[in-house]
């Protein structure tokens, strides 16, 4: 995201930041908080609807003094415990199959439904509703009308939850002045945050392994454009996964796709959305034969293997990763398949001069190899339709 309007609630106040092109454009602090809010309008208790208005008309005062966010039509980026309470509360409605609360997208009329059900419950009542906590059932009327009129102030048509806060921002800053790094941010997070990842598993991934099945695999991706019909996100989602296809080693040699597909799927990835990770986790849990039987994958009995979400955007994981997953399971060194009756063709890839060789015959540049041998390799099973 490059552009979105930011809000940290707390309990005295709200920090909004505009960021346009990955940089923040306007900031502010206005004295509009959780707790203040609460006490200002007594709306712990069981909520009075003419308080509630006259809450909803002081929210709105204060957030004018901010006249940059008005009609911005951008998302909203959510930090803190309001924003993923709002989240948690949406999962439990929707049955939304993950608990991952970090880069979950909560659509405008999600988050209404929403406050119409705090506002209206009583104060028993709303501790009943799934994924609010007890402590929280208190002050989630006040953080829920600043957020309504976040909403309809800027025009906004969702809300992205952070997982993130003012601990990882600290920390970036700390790791940047000691490492003599120029600010505490990153042009590609995700590159960054694979790296991080794969570091912290003790190096039991092979990383030139994993570099050189993530080049080929981009090779075939980009060679077979014409047949498979996808774009660059879909090619991102292949590289994220051929480069963490292995990170399951870690637990089980012999099963490591089935786990691979597990960890990635819940690793602490930067840059996609928690339906793009799911579909890197699903890419690399079919690069391998024992993988692609049904019960293969952990995630499926899970109910991860159903479609995530809803509507004609809704995704099928399993089809979509088993159609782009065989492009990892064709780069890895030492592909084989059954192709064309009896006869067995193998491909391998030699490291050093990143080449294709067909049954050990030849030995030449990939991308020569890749277009006369392309029609040999198995077509993907396109069943998904973004």
């Amino acid at each position: 995201m490059k552009d979105f309007l930011l809000f940290d609630l707390g309990g005295a106040s709200v920090e909004l930041t505009l960021v346009q092109e990955g940089e923040p454009v306007h900031s502010v602090s206005i004295p509009i908080g959780a707790v203040t809010v609460t006490e200002k309008f007594n709306l712990q208790g069981n909520v009075d609807a003419i308080a509630l208005q006259d809450c909803l008309k002081f929210v709105r005062k204060k957030l004018l003094a901010a006249d940059w966010i008005k009609n911005l039509r951008l998302p909203l980026v959510g930090i803190g415990g309001t924003a993923r309470t709002f989240a948690k509360m949406d999962q439990r409605t929707t049955n939304y199959e993950l608990t991952k609360v970090h880069n979950y997208i909560l659509p405008a009329e999600h988050f209404d439904a929403l406050y119409t059900e705090i506002t209206t419950r009583t104060s028993a009542n709303r501790k009943k509703i799934p994924g609010l906590s007890s402590e929280r059932a208190d002050l989630i009327v006040a953080g829920a009308a600043v957020i309504k009129t976040l909403f309809d102030t800027a025009g906004s048509p969702e809300l992205v939850v952070s997982g993130c806060g003012l601990r990882e921002g600290l920390f970036f800053e700390y790791y940047t002045s000691y490492f003599h790094l120029p600010a505490p941010r990153f042009d590609d997070i995700l590159k960054f945050s694979i790296r991080n990842f794969v570091g912290t598993l003790g190096g039991i991934v092979n990383e030139s392994h994993c570099q050189q099945v993530t080049h080929t695999a981009g090779l075939l991706f980009d060679q077979l454009k014409d047949l498979h019909g996808y774009g660059e996100r879909e090619r991102l989602y292949l590289t994220t996964a051929a480069q963490l296809h292995d990170v399951g080693k870690i637990i089980n040699f012999y099963d490591h796709a089935r786990h691979s597909a597990f960890m990635i799927g819940h690793a602490p990835l930067y840059g996609l959305t928690q339906r793009e990770q799911l579909i890197a986790s699903f890419i690399a849990g079919f690069h391998h034969a024992s993988a692609a039987r049904p019960a293969g994958l952990p995630l499926r009995q899970h109910g991860h293997g159903r479609r995530l979400g809803d509507g004609p955007q809704a995704l099928h994981l399993p089809g979509l990763g088993r159609s782009i997953g065989h492009y990892v399971r064709a780069s890895r060194p030492g592909y084989s398949r059954h192709h064309c009756g009896k006869r067995r063709r193998r491909r391998h890839y030699d490291g050093s001069r990143r080449s294709l060789q067909r049954g050990g015959l030849r030995n030449e540049p990939a991308d020569q190899a890749i277009q006369k041998g392309i029609r040999h390799l198995p077509a993907p099973r396109l069943e998904v339709s973004l």
